[in-house]
């Protein structure tokens, strides 16, 4: 056997290729270790090591014999009705250095079918690994791809589990989100794995308002999995535990992946097709530790840099007192508190287009301004821009109106499943989805986005896109009836990373019905992303709280204003800013007027933006998140939410403790888990400014007590070492 591949003593991410009667190769990331071979035509998972010890071959060899009756194989792929999980032949495997760590690309080529495969897994030192598969198809003819998992295989293997766990105890946990409602978006919660077969999937056509990701919780051993599909469309975990017996060994088996109705997409002569992502990590951890290993690890490799000075401006959307109805009158009134309070960027939100006002659902596809709008885009822009305002605009370049031009003119565009459009109609009309599968929509779509910005000279794109698709939409090729979602979420794909490419200065926020697209898909393809239009308390805390266990604060929008009808009347003033605050903040709806803003509630606003500018925003691009309260679903019983940010060298942190409506102690006792022992720290208390200092030992042991008797109140916590 040859190896290549050691590691530098300062490297943290690196990978060793075997070659040989089992060629494969061994992935380390920090502490964590993966290792893959090419066993009897299968490639294969041999182990996972979340310890960095690397495991001797003498135990691998037997267990492999044992267990090879078993799913080890580390992909899913079936192609012409045939499951390729067999009959692989070793082609080689090389390495790409990266500014962040390394590729890894693993060729094989099918004894069988005409199918080479380069199974990609990038490292960038984080502990967690992103695996793609490229598929090419060496035929003359088509092929149809049916079933896809970019990963499968064995996770975890315990032996004599009634001597680790509790008598009746389950071995495995898995958290995950609860619902895939609008307006539930976050809703974490964790759940025992048993014996048997466990799927958690989406099928709206779009990946939300659940989420594509999970964590996996050894409950024998201690370790974490975290597990985050790169994918916009449907999607399916699988999850397969066998133990014939408490006595007997337990294995968890897994496989990951999107899903559709066969074909998933046809694959022509000579052509190359990429899987979406799975990004995947094993620790020996605590659920704070995965968090923030994924957030490194997204931060480092994932997501897309921000525009320079231009990240997480305090935002204005137009929609909370004006609604669709768009009247430039209206709107400078609205820049005007905008500006005054200490708002960054303005928006334009749905309404500024089509044949009449009010009619924006059914008029999307015409993105001209409508005769309302005498002046047009450009002069609700200039008056921003006088204002100091960064300007941006609304568009849902993926769907079609019925009572647009553009379905006048192409009714042939609208994505199709049994000869019916895809979408949604009411006594108004229709609002369907346009099929990007077919070259001449994705082109004109890329076209519009292009023109909009370009021609009103943007500072922020916001995309929007309110449709279910559900199972997607159909089309004949080559002979097939191939789904669309696929090829839909291809096309999207590229334009969006051309689009970034040639306006590198323009932000590009992330909507989809609210948090309907907070894939990595989407998210690592754009600046920021909306995770909910719901705001009122205590549901809007919960979107927070729930999703920054999957996404860095910073791309999360929160919201703050009169969006959605009475959701001021839920929690205090300071609770509902601290919540838009803690993410990425967007004030839908300040005042009807500038000299109609409450005194009182003006000062509130211009101190938390203040506060966001000067100490909030500058920690939260790189902060630690803490998560004393993951699980939020139903009422807790502990009666709070509690959520914690720390610079990396704990020289600055902060804390939320938001009293919930259900029972709980009081007062509370918080007890910081960023802080430096060894330092001491001055601390705000932001209701009241009063600040104490204390040691970050006393801090941790002792804790704060805080009184918060009435639900849906707060108190916000600064921290900072005292020089």
């Amino acid at each position: 056997m040859l190896t290549t591949g050691f590691a530098r003593p300062d490297q943290a991410a690196y990978a060793t290729i075997r070659t040989g009667d089992q060629p494969g190769v061994r992935y380390v990331s920090g502490l964590t270790i993966y290792d893959e071979a090419l066993v009897a035509g299968h490639w294969i998972g041999r182990y996972w090591s979340a310890t960095g010890v690397i495991r001797p071959e003498k135990d691998i060899l037997p267990d492999l014999a044992r267990l090879a009756h078993y799913p080890l194989d580390a992909f899913v792929l079936d192609i012409d009705g045939q499951a390729l999980s067999g009959h692989w032949n070793w082609e080689g495997a090389d390495i790409e250095e990266l500014p962040f760590g390394q590729r890894v690309a693993v060729h094989l080529r099918h004894a069988l079918r005409p199918v080479t495969l380069t199974i990609n897994t990038l490292l960038d030192g984080s502990t967690i690994f992103e695996r793609y598969l490229e598929i090419t198809n060496t035929a003359v003819q088509p092929a149809a791809l049916a079933t896809c998992a970019p990963f499968a295989g064995l996770l975890w293997r315990v032996g004599q589990p009634n001597e680790l766990v509790p008598a009746g105890a389950a071995l495995w946990s898995l958290g995950c989100y609860q619902s895939a409602i609008w307006g539930h978006e976050g809703a974490f919660a964790w759940q025992e794995l048993r014996t048997g077969s466990t799927r958690i999937e989406g099928l709206r056509g779009r990946s939300g308002h659940s989420r594509p990701s999970c964590f996996l919780r050894n409950e024998a051993s201690g370790e974490i999995a975290v597990a985050d599909l790169a994918w916009s469309g449907n999607w399916a975990y699988n999850l397969r535990c066998e133990q014939p017996s408490p006595a007997d060994e337990a294995l968890l088996f897994v496989e990951i992946g999107p899903q559709a109705p066969a074909p998933q997409r046809i694959i022509a002569p000579g052509e190359t097709v990429r899987t979406p992502s799975v990004h995947l990590g094993l620790l020996h951890t605590d659920l704070d530790g995965a968090v923030q290993a994924h957030h490194t690890h997204l931060r480092r490799s994932v997501l897309a840099s921000q525009p320079p000075g231009r990240a997480q401006r305090v935002e204005a959307n137009h929609w909370g007192y004006g609604a669709d109805r768009v009247e430039p009158e209206f709107l400078k009134h609205d820049i005007d508190i905008a500006a005054t309070v200490g708002c960054e960027l303005y928006i334009l939100d749905a309404g500024w287009y089509g044949t009449e006002p009010g009619l924006w659902y059914w008029t999307v596809g015409d993105w001209e301004p409508g005769t309302w709008m005498p002046g047009g885009v450009e002069a609700i822009r200039a008056y921003a821009r006088e204002k100091n305002l960064l300007f941006g605009l609304w568009m849902e370049p993926e769907c079609i109106g019925s009572l647009s031009r553009l379905y006048a003119q192409h009714p042939d565009w609208v994505l199709q499943r049994d000869g019916q459009p895809v979408g949604s109609v009411t006594s108004a009309g229709g609002h369907y989805a346009l099929d990007l599968s077919k070259p001449e929509v994705a082109e004109w779509v890329e076209a519009q986005i292009a023109q909009v910005i370009t021609h009103y000279d943007l500072d922020l794109f916001r995309l929007d896109y309110n449709v279910d698709v559900w199972l997607g939409g159909e089309r004949v090729r080559d002979g097939y009836l191939e789904n669309s979602l696929w090829r839909h979420y291809e096309a999207l794909y590229g334009i969006f990373e051309r689009i970034r490419a040639r306006f590198p200065h323009v932000i590009l926020e992330n909507c989809s019905s609210g948090g309907g697209r907070t894939d990595l898909g989407m998210v690592s393809r754009f600046h920021t992303t909306w995770t909910s239009d719901w705001a009122q308390a205590p549901r809007g805390l919960a979107v927070l709280n729930g999703l920054t266990l999957a996404l860095p604060p910073e791309m999360c929008n929160r919201i703050a204003g009169v969006m959605n009808p009475d959701e001021y009347l839920y929690g205090d003033l300071d609770f509902q800013l601290r919540v838009a605050f803690l993410g990425h903040p967007v004030f839908i709806g300040i005042g009807p007027a500038l000299d109609a803003l409450v005194p009182a509630h003006r000062a509130r606003v211009e101190h938390i933006i203040r506060l966001y500018k000067e100490f909030i925003r500058p920690l939260l691009s790189t902060c630690r998140v803490f998560h004393h309260t993951p699980v939020l679903v139903a009422t807790p019983e502990h009666g709070y939410c509690v959520l914690e940010y720390a610079a990396p060298d704990a020289s600055r942190a902060l804390a939320a403790i938001f009293r919930l409506t259900g029972s709980g102690p009081s007062p509370y006792l918080f007890h910081p888990r960023s802080l430096d022992r060894g330092k001491q720290y001055r601390v705000t208390f932001d209701t009241s400014s009063e600040t104490i200092s204390m040691s970050g030992l006393l801090l941790q042991r002792d804790g704060l007590a805080l009184r918060l008797d009435s639900p849906l109140t707060s108190e916000l916590l600064l921290f900072e070492v005292d020089a």
